[in-house]
C-alpha cells in the first residue's frame, strides 16, 4: 500500500484527568477480591509457580525441585523455567507482595489480584490511547472486574494463563505510542521487550506474533523505515524472552547435553499423552464450544475450586 492510499492511524492522548473513572473500577475489583479472599484455599496448579517464592525469602528452607525444569534452579534459588512452555514470571512480580504479607494464602491471593489489576489498568490504557472515552474504557474494564470468570480465574490454575495479557496489551499500548512519537524507536523496542515476557510467562502468547508484527507495519507513520522498525521491536522481543534459550541451555547442562535434553523432552510429552488421541473435526468443534460454555456460564472455574 503506497503513502497515498494507506489511512492514518489516530491514536488520542488521554488527559491528565483521563483515569478518574479508573478509579471506580480499581474499587469494584478490590471489592470482588476481597470477599471471601481465604476461600477456598489453594492446590497445586493454583500456586505453581509462585511457591518457588518461599525459596527466595527464605534461607532455611530445603530445595524444591516439583516442578521445574532441571537446572533451573540459579545458585539453588533463583527459578528460571517451570517447564518447557513457561517461565517463572509470576514468582518474580509477586515477590515483593510476598515479601510484604507473607507466603500465606492471603498473601498469595493479594498477589494474584495485583495480577489481574495489571490486566484491567494496562486494558484500560489500551482502550484509552487508542480513542475510547475513558468513560467507555471503565464501563468495559468494569464490566470485566465483575464479571466472577475473571475474578475466578485468579483462585484457580487459570491466573497463570492470564496474567501475561497485561503485558501483550502494554506492548499493543507501546506500538500505540510508537506511531507518533519523537521517541519512536524506543517504544518499538519496548512493544517487544514485553511481548517477549508476556510468552515467558505462557507460551500461547507466542501465537499473536503474526499480528502483532502486521500491527507494527501497518502503524508505521509514512516515510518511516519499516524494517528497521521491525528490527529493533525484533531486539526487544528477543531481550523478553531470553528466558527460554537461557533456561533450555541450564536444562542441557543439567542433562548432560542436547541428546539428553531431547530424550527428556520427549519423556515429558509422552507423560502427558497430549497426542495420544486424535479426535475428528466435529468432536474438535464440540470439544471447543463446550470450553466456551463453560466459561461463559462459570462452570470452568466453579469446577477448578470445589472438584465437583
Amino acid at each position: 500500500m503506497n503513502a497515498s492510499t494507506r489511512p492514518e492511524v489516530a491514536c488520542a492522548r488521554p488527559s491528565r484527568h483521563a483515569w478518574s473513572p479508573f478509579v471506580l473500577v480499581a474499587l469494584a475489583y478490590a471489592a470482588v477480591v476481597v470477599q471471601n479472599i481465604t476461600l477456598p484455599g489453594v492446590y497445586m496448579d493454583a500456586v505453581n509457580p509462585d511457591y518457588l517464592a518461599v525459596r527466595l525469602l527464605h534461607r532455611g528452607t530445603e530445595p524444591i525441585g516439583a516442578w521445574l525444569l532441571p537446572g533451573n534452579y540459579l545458585f539453588g534459588r533463583a527459578p528460571i523455567l517451570i517447564a518447557f512452555y513457561h517461565g517463572s514470571l509470576t514468582t518474580w512480580f509477586g515477590l515483593p507482595v510476598f515479601a510484604l504479607f507473607g507466603t500465606t494464602v492471603t498473601g498469595l491471593r493479594i498477589a494474584h489480584a495485583l495480577f489481574g489489576f495489571a490486566v484491567l489498568a494496562s486494558l484500560y490504557a489500551l482502550l484509552a490511547r487508542g480513542g475510547a472515552k475513558p468513560w467507555q474504557a471503565a464501563l468495559a474494564c468494569g464490566a470485566l472486574a465483575l464479571d466472577p470468570g475473571f475474578s475466578y480465574a485468579f483462585r484457580t490454575q487459570s491466573y497463570i494463563t492470564l496474567a501475561p495479557a497485561a503485558l501483550l496489551f502494554l506492548s499493543l499500548y507501546s506500538l500505540q505510542r510508537a506511531v507518533d512519537s519523537a521517541v519512536r524507536n524506543r517504544w518499538l523496542f519496548f512493544a517487544g521487550w514485553l511481548y517477549g515476557l508476556a510468552v515467558v510467562g505462557y507460551f500461547i502468547y507466542a501465537f499473536f506474533l503474526p499480528v502483532l508484527a502486521m500491527a507494527a507495519s501497518w502503524w508505521t507513520p509514512v516515510g518511516a523505515r519499516r524494517g528497521r522498525g521491525l528490527l529493533i521491536a525484533g531486539a526487544g522481543l528477543a531481550l523478553g524472552g531470553a528466558f527460554y534459550p537461557l533456561g533450555y541451555a541450564l536444562a542441557a547442562n543439567n542433562l548432560g547435553g542436547l541428546p539428553q535434553a531431547w530424550e527428556y523432552f520427549q519423556q515429558t510429552q509422552r507423560a502427558l499423552n497430549a497426542f495420544s488421541e486424535q479426535p475428528d473435526l466435529v468432536t474438535r468443534f464440540a470439544h471447543t464450544a463446550a470450553t466456551i460454555e463453560s466459561v461463559f456460564r462459570n462452570s470452568f472455574h466453579h469446577t477448578l475450586i470445589f472438584g465437583e
